[in-house]
């Protein structure tokens, strides 16, 4: 099998080597290794790789003493330009998808190998831009459930159920279910599945990596034509549902230029006061999620509506209160 994660400047030497050799230079390890300023077995092993990764019909000439390939020799790298645009999504995602893969981070780069060895630019000369991009998706989770979620896709490709054991965090209890997926979603830093579960006769929503056991069985569903994403989450905060609340907050002017650059949520309608501070307006489906962002902003927000939410919110700023009184 061949050499599947060769680094990408090892990759962007190999297509100035190809250059070489199709120009008829006939290089060898020693001249190469003086042109990149390395050992003459680093290039050695560089043509190695082009041969075994690439499939590179690279052969020796002891006359020129140099390496060249013979008539007909076929390209190793195809004719495909990435634009400046192309290639930055590129190295966008290859910066982010190490903060929420799941066991594909090793597909991913193989895909990534090929698509700039496709790119005849493939970044020669190039500073690479991924270096200096950083990406802040929040804490991950512990456990990466990077099983679960390989079977997950697989059992929503075939539409084939789940026998699964799940371990309920707040309960500390493993319940052994049938569960038919239909959606991943990723949320609050981890993957989440959307989908029917047999032993509530409910839609349900499991954490993947809480997912204990999991194997397919042979028995296959259908998608309940009724189903959509966008409806089963409806306007919730994250992705726990109830009733319908509107809400009203009022963030201080010291976070007011920071809550309004984003969209925090689909409904949300926001303006300024005159001294600053900003007012919130939204509906949102179920309080549970929503409460604890909000006590996230401490004294930086005020809950105007609606009253129980309010009640809620200084209910706990009581109990925090209580926790850190002086003894």
């Amino acid at each position: 099998m061949p050499n599947q994660n060769l680094d990408r400047h090892v990759l962007i030497r190999m297509i100035q080597i190809d250059k070489q050799i199709r120009a008829g230079k006939y290089p060898n390890a020693s001249k190469l290794a003086k042109h990149f300023e390395l050992s003459p077995r680093t290039l050695q092993r560089d043509i190695e790789a082009m041969r075994d990764f690439l499939g590179a019909d690279i052969q020796y000439d002891p006359v020129k003493n140099g390496y060249f390939y013979p008539p007909g020799a076929a390209e190793i790298i195809p004719g495909v330009k990435l634009t400046d645009e192309e290639r930055f999504i590129l190295q966008l995602s290859e910066a982010a998808l190490p903060e929420i893969t799941t066991g594909s981070d090793k597909v991913f780069k193989s895909l990534l190998q090929k698509l700039y060895l496709a790119d005849a630019m493939a970044r020669t000369g190039q500073t690479d831009i991924c270096d200096k991009l950083s990406f802040d998706f929040g804490k991950p989770m512990q456990k990466s459930g990077e099983q679960a979620f390989k079977l997950i896709k697989k059992a929503i490709q075939n539409k084939q159920t789940l026998d699964i054991t799940y371990y309920t965090t707040w309960s500390r209890k493993r319940t052994e279910r049938l569960f038919d997926p239909y959606h991943i979603r990723w949320t609050s830093s981890s993957w989440v599945v959307i989908g029917f579960c047999h032993l509530r006769n409910d839609m349900r929503v499991f954490a993947v990596s809480n997912i204990e056991e999991i194997k397919l069985t042979k028995q296959h569903f259908e998608i309940a034509e009724n189903y959509s994403t966008d409806n089963f989450l409806g306007n919730a905060w994250g992705i726990i549902k109830g009733d319908p609340v509107s809400i009203k907050l009022k963030f201080s002017e010291e976070m007011s230029e920071w809550i309004a650059q984003r969209k925090w949520h689909k409904t949300q309608k926001i303006h300024f006061e005159k001294d600053g501070a900003l007012i919130m307006e939204l509906t949102v489906d179920g309080l549970s999620e929503i409460t604890s962002w909000i006590l996230g902003w401490g004294s930086n927000v005020e809950v105007l509506e609606p009253k129980e939410l309010r009640a809620e919110i200084l209910k706990e700023a009581k109990k925090l209160g209580e926790l850190y009184k002086s003894e």
